[in-house]
Order: structure tokens, then C-alpha cells, then sequence
């Protein structure tokens, strides 16, 4: 098994836009049934609408940075909280945070408030915009997360302790940026949560769409969409509701079928 240490990121406050940002597109669900930090996958194919081979700036606005993926259980009197994300951004050195071309995976997760050492990826330097990828996140016994690029092994990292801890009831998902706001030029389509580490092979790189299997606790395929609301292909928690509001974002031509663009407008233009 590799081990290899992990830079700093470094995260700081970027020029911003005399100009309106649109609303980035999320999807709320809840968590509690659907994401365990025992063992699990969540995977979707994913297009960027900005080069991640490189530095761009429209209207002022640094586009460096994306979302796809976001766990988060809430803080209380006793409990830090925990998030996951998985997202992508521009490279950044140094304690200034110097913007150099280059894109970095970045997958995070904060447990009881403490940052635990993630997967920084480079691979998607060389990904053309435009161009539909298969992206999956495993972990497993609490300590063993794997990442996958178009069904091939990238990286992988056993944390130095396990991370296991229940889930609470207020825990949520957000497909898309929690926040809501900001240039969040990705398209996704076809994420799946599974109940397990799946293994190359059992990907939705391999079998595109992804078939539902009795380890399926959520799929959104994006093709049951009316009125601003999205019905899941599969939805493992049974008292969940049928359908989850679409906040921002448009639909539009996925990997198969229809998929989901996290801002409002391609060209980044206020709405």
C-alpha cells in the first residue's frame, strides 16, 4: 500500500467580481441511511466547464474552484460536526497562495472539528473541458479511502486512525456547493452512494448507466425531473420523501441521458 504525505492547502480569499454571482445549483438530501464512514463509494461522472489544465479569470472571477460532493453533520454542544467533500481547483502554492496552472482532486474529510489527512490528486491536470470523466471515492473499515479516475486506481491512503462515528439525524448531503452561491462550473450525472467499497469493475465507468444492486443507498440519474424537483432513481431510506427541490443550476445533456450543470448559466453571466 503506498503512503505518502500530503501538502498544505491552502485556501484564501481570491479577487472577487464587481458583478453578481448566479446561483449555483444544489440538491439537499438526507444523509442519515445513505453515508456511512465505516465502508462506502460515491462516484458520478463529471465535465468541466472550465479548462482545469489551466488559469482562467472571466469578469474578475477566478474560476478555481468546484464542488460535486458534500457530507456535513452539524455541530452541537458535545460534537464538532464531520464533512466530507470531494472537489476540484486550481493548484496553489505557498503561504500566499500563488495561483499556478494546473488542477488539483481534492477530497476532504473533518472529523470531531480535526482535518484528516486526503487525497490531493493531480491527475486532472491533462482533463480536457467539455470531456465526461468517471470520478469514485471508496473507504473502508473507517481508514482506507481509494480514489479512481475513469475506473483506474490513482491514489490511496490508510488514515492514521479510524474515522468511524454514527451518523446523526440531522445530517445532510448536498449535491453541489452547500453554500449555494459562486461559480461552481461542473456538470454531473449518474452519482451513486453504495453501501460498500466497490472494487474496479463495479463502477459506473464499467457499466454505464450504473445498474442499481442491492448495495445502492442513493442514484441520481437526472432523467425524473418536473417543476423544479428531482425524484431519485433509487432512494434507500424509506421514510426519505419522493422528491428533493433542484436549487440554481440548469439540466442538460449528460453522460447518458440528461445530467445536472451546477451554475445557472454556462457563460457564468449574472441571472
Amino acid at each position: 500500500m503506498m503512503r505518502w504525505s500530503i501538502p498544505l492547502v491552502l485556501v484564501l480569499t481570491l479577487p472577487v467580481t464587481a458583478f453578481a454571482q448566479p446561483a449555483a445549483g444544489t440538491i439537499e438530501l438526507p444523509a442519515l441511511g445513505l453515508f456511512d464512514f465505516t465502508e462506502g463509494t460515491v462516484e458520478a461522472w463529471v465535465s468541466f466547464e472550465f479548462d482545469p489544465r489551466g488559469w482562467q479569470e472571466d469578469e474578475g472571477v477566478y474560476q478555481w474552484r468546484g464542488r460535486w460532493f458534500t457530507f456535513e453533520a452539524p455541530e452541537t454542544e458535545t460534537d464538532l460536526g464531520a464533512t466530507v467533500v470531494s472537489e476540484f481547483g486550481l493548484k496553489n502554492h505557498g503561504r500566499l497562495g500563488r495561483i499556478e496552472p494546473g488542477c488539483n482532486w481534492r477530497t476532504a474529510f473533518v472529523v470531531d472539528g480535526q482535518k484528516v489527512p486526503h487525497p490531493l490528486l493531480p491527475t486532472c491536470t491533462e482533463l480536457e473541458p467539455g470531456t465526461w470523466h468517471h470520478f469514485a471515492l471508496t473507504w473502508r473499515d473507517a481508514r482506507v479511502v481509494r480514489a479512481y479516475i475513469d475506473g483506474e486506481l490513482v491514489e490511496e491512503r490508510e488514515f492514521p486512525y479510524a474515522i468511524n462515528r454514527p451518523v446523526p439525524e440531522g445530517a445532510r448531503i448536498v449535491i453541489g456547493h452547500p453554500e449555494g452561491t459562486g461559480f461552481n462550473r461542473i456538470v454531473i450525472d449518474d452519482l451513486r452512494i453504495s453501501a460498500v467499497a466497490r472494487e474496479p469493475g463495479e463502477f459506473g465507468f464499467d457499466h454505464a448507466p450504473p445498474e442499481p444492486d442491492p448495495n445502492t443507498l442513493l442514484l441520481l440519474d437526472f432523467e425524473q425531473i418536473a417543476d423544479g424537483a428531482i425524484r431519485p432513481a433509487v432512494m434507500a431510506r424509506a421514510d426519505a420523501p419522493e422528491t428533493f427541490t433542484i436549487r440554481g443550476g440548469r439540466i442538460v445533456d449528460g453522460r447518458t441521458g440528461q445530467g445536472f450543470a451546477l451554475t445557472t448559466s454556462e457563460a457564468g453571466e449574472a441571472q
